[in-house]
């Protein structure tokens, strides 16, 4: 879903910051991009070497971009000129409810699940063992699975009213607080309020990295310092076969980074749903996390259809 606050209060920093830039970490080497050098980790025992990537050899940004700065009578466009996708139209959320989320809830739920929860539950009763934030949550469905599978008060966050209001008739849950941006644009709660955070499929619908900074770096505001944040979002290195709708379907050309192309949602009446995306490689979403204030641990491939990259951060 799309969710990202726009307001200066949430953009990145000013040209003529004097703050250094963020030392590299120890792993594979440092990944250099436009502003800053950092290192992914490539280490994780349990993941085939086959299944794990690094984002180094990748192009340099698009020149940086401050959301204070963007115009704002500018509509978002989408590939064929038109409007972008409207996450707040009552119309898009009812066809989205319609989504077919089987795939999700048997094999991505759970790895989210594994990646956010403490890794031991304490269950006392009518305490939770975490806070997790899940940014751009849609429905609810994986924050109502959060709450009623792993014992979790999770705080569902959306710019959409009316998936919020398709959401809470269809997903109910004591631990389950939907939340809305506050009149800033802000993520109204406190700052290290929360143990862990999620962003499913919603970094691609964000139109410019600067967006995808600023929705990060509040993120990072609500987290305490080493609080996790699991993110999954499309695997776009060359091209990749979208098998999410049909097997026959041709391979998408490459796309440079920040273009404008469309997203499928498989609808429970076999049609799609077609929605506005950006194309961001890897390189581009990790140094956006490692600005907003997150060390990368890990990025891995998912075993689903469409092979989707799970990015594993730590908050600094």
């Amino acid at each position: 879903m799309r969710a990202g606050p726009e307001s200066k209060d949430t953009a990145s920093p000013r040209s003529g910051d004097s703050r250094p830039t963020r030392p590299a970490q120890s792993g594979t080497g440092p990944v250099a991009s436009a502003n800053l050098t950092f290192t992914v980790l490539d280490t994780a025992a349990v993941v085939d070497a086959d299944d794990m990537i690094n984002t180094g050899g990748g192009g340099p940004l698009p020149a940086r971009v401050y959301a204070s700065r963007l115009p704002r009578d500018r509509p978002a466009l989408g590939p064929d000129g038109g409007p972008a996708t409207r996450w707040t139209d009552p119309r898009v959320a009812a066809a989205y409810a319609e989504c077919d989320d089987q795939i999700e809830r048997n094999v991505l739920w759970p790895l989210l699940a594994d990646a956010v929860r403490p890794e031991q539950a304490r269950r006392v009763p009518g305490r939770p063992d975490g806070t997790v934030l899940d940014l751009g949550c849609g429905l609810g469905g994986l924050a109502q699975y959060l709450a009623d599978r792993h014992w979790l008060r999770v705080y569902a966050f959306d710019v959409s009213p009316a998936m919020h209001r398709i959401g809470a008739r269809r997903f109910r849950d004591a631990w389950v607080v939907r939340t809305l941006p506050d009149s800033r644009g802000r993520i109204p709660l406190r700052r290290a309020q929360c143990t862990a955070a999620i962003a499913h499929r919603l970094l691609l619908h964000l139109e410019h990295p600067c967006l995808i900074v600023g929705l990060l770096t509040e993120a990072r505001r609500v987290l305490r310092r080493g609080a996790r944040l699991a993110v999954v979002e499309r695997d776009t290195r060359g091209c990749v076969r979208d098998t999410t709708l049909n097997a026959d379907r041709s391979t998408a050309p490459p796309r440079s980074d920040g273009a404008a192309y469309i997203e499928y949602y498989r609808l429970r009446n076999g049609s799609a749903l077609p929605t506005t995306a950006w194309w961001y490689s890897p390189t581009v979403i990790v140094d956006c996390m490692a600005t907003a204030g997150f060390r990368i641990e890990e990025i891995r491939v998912l075993p689903c259809p469409d092979r989707p990259l799970l990015y594993r951060a730590a908050a600094i």
